[in-house]
Parts: C-alpha cells; structure tokens; sequence
C-alpha cells in the first residue's frame, strides 16, 4: 500500500514556508502554513514509529505558536520596543524548542526505519539534515531576537539620555535597522542552504527503493490490522476544518479592519469536502467565499452583516451535510441527527447578529455571543463523540 502523502511534495512545500527570515513579528510565508503541510505529509507514516508521531504533535505546536505570531503582526506598530522584544523573545523561544525537538524526533524516527530496512542511502544523510535543522531554526531565531534587544538601551536612551553617552535614540533605532539587515540576509542564504538540502534529502528518500519497500510493507499491515484508519483521519481532518470554519464566521476585526475575515473559514469547509468527495466540484461554494469576500472588505455594515447572515449558515450546513454523507456512506452510520443542536446555536447566532447590525443593544450583543459560544462548544462535543465513536470501532 503506497504512502501518498509521505511520498507527496506536502513536506517540501512546508518547507518553503519555514525557510525565510522573520523580521520582528513579519512572516511573509506564514509558519503555521508550512507546519500544517508537514503535519499532513507525516499523517501515514505517523502510525508506524512512536517517534515520528512525537514529531507529527509538536509541529502542531509550531503551528500554533506562528498562528500567535501572525495575528500579532497585525497589531506590532502600535506597540513599543520593549513588547515587541518581550512578544517576539518569547514565541521565537517557543518555536525554536518545539522545532528542535521536531527534528530529532521525526528524523531519529526515520534513521530507526531506515536501519531496519537496511537503507545505508537514507542512513549516511539523515544525521547531517538533522544537524542542518537545528544550526538554521538557531540562526534564524537568533536573527529574529537579536536586532529587538536594542529596545533596551533604547528605553534608556528615552527616559535617562544622560545615563547612555555612546549613542542617541535616533541611532540606536538605525542600529536596530541594520541588525535585522545584516542578520536576516545571513539567515535567508542559510535558509536558502537549509531548504536545497532538505529538498534533497526528502528526493533521496522517495527514491530510496528499499527505504520505500519496507515502509509500504509496515504500513499496508497496519492498514490491514485498523481498516477503519484511513476513514478516521479523514473525518478527523474534515472535523477539524469545520470547526476552524465555523469559528471563523464570526468574521474578527480590528480597527475596523477584517483580522480572520468570514470568508477565510468558508476556504476551511471548502478544503475538507474537496478532501471529503473528491469526484465533485462545489462551485457554490466557490459562489459563497466571493459573496463574503466582497461583503467584508467592500461593503458596509448593515448590509455586510446580512449579506454574511445569508450565505454564512448555508456553508457550515453544507460542510455537516458532506460530513454526515461521508460517514454514512462508509460504515452506514448516520450522525446529521448530532449537528441538529449546532444548528439550532448557529442559526440563532446569525439571526441575532443580523438584527444587531440594525439594533445596537447590549443585551442583544451578549445574545449573539453567548450563542455563538454555544455553538462552538456543541460543535467541539460533537466531534469528539464522531471521532470517539470511530476510534472505538476501529480498535474493533
């Protein structure tokens, strides 16, 4: 049984994601992203060595960590040095650990699978790209914390001139400038080394016929010993996009401006049932994700909020439906009657929320949100009963 996604180019697009330079709390090619693909390209192989399933756990964590730093970035020139250095010393910290530990656990997975296949080409590298991830993500944190640390003498500099006589505030702040120049060019050509040796290493990998073998061999057995595998991490998947989803309908602004837009959670649905039902193309929801889009960012409320009132529940209830039928059609299980009491939360949210944008009342507010926070627990206790209940039968 092939390894699609391991033998997938999911880990070296991930890849590209985790090799540019992160300037204060800027990101371009956003962390959790490159996490994400990485974690689904590890989904298979996961099953097969405890260690490679550690690695698969704490990319998640990476991918948490980048997710605090992205929404932060919206929100870094309205704060001072001395947060920016506490913000970015902390989550850069965080992401350097669970990175490091990342790459001794998945390639120590891959070094024990690779003795065990007897796989002298995989084995001669993986010691080396191990190496390579720790010395970058070290260099690129390091470039990332560095250059902040100037918000130290810079507070001095601000409230106490007279006690800082080797430079002005003017000149620590060049001195800030140069620092992320210097350091994140350093970075970005080690990055660029980084990504060409892991791009190879994974290419050597995929061609290793005898790696391959014995991982196609371990994993059609355990397929065969948990039949009910491939349909759990599916449904997992497609649970964990529509509640992504769902959270994200109720559309997060700041200063007026969309942060995690309405739209962006209807992507998430999307995403699930093209994984969900790969034979069909749903072009309303195509049709839904351009409503929203042009309602958040080109309309005014209250015509974007009934707008989004509209076509928002038309999107969750359609990611329930494709979820429901996916589970009926392969164990013949019918779990829509657990989404009856989300529905009954969601669509008092979005009625709620269409007569606030007319109505501003506190009461009415507090309404909206305790139903919207209703609804996201109802949806969270629904999918760990689905995913519960699958797991049991697969053990079966």
């Amino acid at each position: 049984m092939a390894l699609k996604r391991f033998y997938s180019r999911l880990f070296v697009i991930g890849a590209v994601f985790l090799f540019n330079p992160i300037v204060g709390l800027v990101d371009l090619l956003p962390d959790f992203i490159g996490a994400f693909l990485i974690a689904a390209s590890m989904t298979e192989i996961a099953m097969l060595d405890e260690r490679i399933e550690n690695a698969r756990r704490l990319i998640y964590y990476v991918a948490g960590i980048s997710a605090a730093r992205t929404v932060l970035m919206f929100f870094m020139f309205n704060m001072d040095e001395s947060w920016v250095l506490s913000i970015v010393s902390l989550l850069g910290a965080a992401e350097l650990f669970a990175l490091i530990y990342f790459a001794v656990s998945f390639f120590g997975g891959v070094s024990y699978i690779a003795q065990r296949s007897d796989s002298d080409n995989v084995l001669g590298g993986v010691d080396r790209i191990k190496n390579l991830w720790i010395l970058f993500f070290i260099v690129r944190t390091a470039a990332a914390i560095l250059p902040e640390l100037t918000a130290l003498p810079q507070l001095i500099a601000r409230v106490n001139p007279e006690d800082l006589t080797w430079a002005t505030e003017r000149q620590i702040v060049m001195y800030r400038y140069y620092a992320r120049l210097l350091l994140g060019t350093a970075a970005l050509f080690l990055g660029i080394w980084w990504l060409k040796n892991t791009v190879s290493f994974m290419k050597g990998v995929r061609a290793d016929e005898r790696f391959k073998a014995s991982l196609e061999k371990r994993f059609a057995s355990f397929s065969e010993a948990n039949p009910l595998h491939a349909l759990f991490l599916d449904i997992r998947f497609a649970l964990i996009m529509l509640t992504a989803g769902s959270a994200l309908q109720m559309n997060f602004t700041a200063d007026g401006k969309a942060v995690l837009p309405a739209w962006l959670g209807t992507a998430c649905i999307f995403f699930a049932l093209i994984r969900l039902c790969k034979e069909k193309n749903n072009y309303l929801f195509l049709i839904i994700i351009a409503f929203q889009a042009v309602a958040v960012h080109f309309f005014k409320d209250p015509l974007a909020a009934v707008v989004l009132c509209a076509v928002s529940p038309l999107a969750v209830y359609m990611g329930e439906k494709a979820v429901s039928a996916h589970v009926k059609q392969a164990i013949d299980w019918d779990i829509d009657v657990y989404f009856y009491i989300t529905r009954f939360f969601y669509i008092a949210f979005f009625v709620l929320t269409a007569i606030y944008a007319f109505v501003d009342n506190y009461w009415l507010h507090l309404s909206r949100i305790l139903c919207f926070g209703a609804w996201i627990a109802a949806l969270v206790w629904t999918c760990s009963s689905v995913l519960g209940e699958i797991k049991l039968r697969r053990r079966l």
